[in-house]
């Protein structure tokens, strides 16, 4: 008791000597907290000191700004990149005349033709693109005429078929005012059989080489999303060609060169991404002088073709 009674007493005596210096110390401590909180705000004094806290980066971190010093990202403009893939389809119906100097083998007669393309734009006026055509005549070519099977004379009666591919490149020009023009230049690949059907004798050649095409379009009236255009194509190529003749007697091969020149005018009218075209064409075929069997060197051929199509296109 006497120990507890004792430190009791220490404890109060101590109290009483720091009182009034713990009670001044509080009141100016809340002062101070009055005048900080009723103090007008400077700002630009407390970014100072916040950024004076930071620690300084070393190395090669220093060079990079601080957070409240990068701008926003300002947005990339939308650039569209035209790409545009045009499909087109056309038929035709005309005819073809067909010529073997030194033989009866000359006549004319109806066919028809298919043409598929297809157009990939890789920048606003070059591109790539795919042209296919068939074609197919009557079988009364030569009708009336003989020709030598390899053992006897027969039936000369004929139906002249063909296939092309010509794969290019395309470039498209603004010339003047309305007038556009389109130019093509790749390889074209061909395939052309006679077929003798009743003296089953067929005559074929597979050529190929360079081949370029024209294409100037002028505007008759309208805008971009409705017009109508007139124009001309005209197509060329020269090449070499590969004749293969099967007969009743045998077969025989030979090689020669081959070219073709053609021209026609058309109207299309465009409306949207559709576009219908009405065209004339004219064609001109020529094979060189081969010496065969069945024939011996006078089989130089030539084929006319006469042509009116009827397309349309569209674009994606």
């Amino acid at each position: 008791m006497r120990h507890r009674t004792g430190s009791l007493l220490l404890l109060s005596l101590a109290a009483c000597a720091a009182g009034p210096a713990s009670a001044e110390r509080w009141a100016e401590v809340q002062r101070d907290r009055l005048l900080r909180l009723h103090a007008p705000r400077d700002h630009a004094a407390t970014l100072a000191a916040l950024r004076a806290q930071q620690p300084v980066p070393q190395g090669p971190e220093r060079a990079r700004p601080h957070l409240d010093q990068i701008e926003p990202a300002r947005p990339r403009p939308i650039v569209q990149s035209a790409r545009p893939l045009r499909l087109s389809a056309a038929v035709a119906g005309g005819s073809v005349r067909t010529s073997v100097p030194g033989t009866q083998l000359r006549d004319r007669t109806n066919a028809a033709a298919l043409q598929l393309g297809i157009d990939g734009t890789a920048t606003a006026r070059r591109g790539a693109g795919l042209q296919l055509r068939a074609l197919s005549s009557d079988d009364d070519l030569f009708l009336g005429r003989f020709v030598n099977d390899g053992v006897e004379p027969r039936r000369a009666d004929a139906e002249l078929r063909g296939l092309s591919a010509f794969p290019h490149l395309r470039w498209e020009v603004d010339a003047a005012g309305d007038l556009a023009v389109t130019a093509r230049a790749g390889l074209l690949a061909d395939w052309l059989e006679f077929d003798h059907w009743q003296a089953d004798v067929h005559r074929s050649w597979l050529s190929i080489g360079p081949a370029v095409a024209v294409e100037p379009r002028c505007r008759v009236f309208g805008d971009a999303a409705a017009h109508l255009d007139t124009f001309v194509r005209a197509r060329a190529d020269a090449g070499a060609a590969w004749l293969q003749e099967r007969h009743r007697g045998g077969s025989d091969r030979d090689a020669t060169a081959r070219w073709s020149a053609g021209a026609g005018v058309g109207l299309a009218g465009t409306v949207g991404s559709f576009t219908a075209e009405l065209a004339y064409e004219f064609q001109h075929l020529g094979f060189a002088r081969t010496d065969t069997d069945l024939y011996g060197d006078r089989a130089r051929t030539s084929v006319q073709q006469q042509w009116l199509w009827l397309g349309c296109a569209v674009t994606f």
